[in-house]
């Protein structure tokens, strides 16, 4: 386990020599962020209650 580690972050080191292993963080990190469901605005939900 702790091979297969420094076998990624070598890996993303060798993509990015400058964020590394936390540019990869980052677009998983995004991604996610992208598919979550946004919080509906406070003026959204009172048009929506009448």
């Amino acid at each position: 386990m702790a091979v297969d580690l420094l076998v990624w972050e070598a890996s993303c080191r060798q993509k990015d020599p400058v964020l590394g292993p936390y540019g990869e963080y980052r677009k998983v990190f995004d991604e996610l962020n992208m598919y979550r469901p946004k919080p509906k605005s406070v003026d959204a939900i009172a048009r929506a209650m009448g």
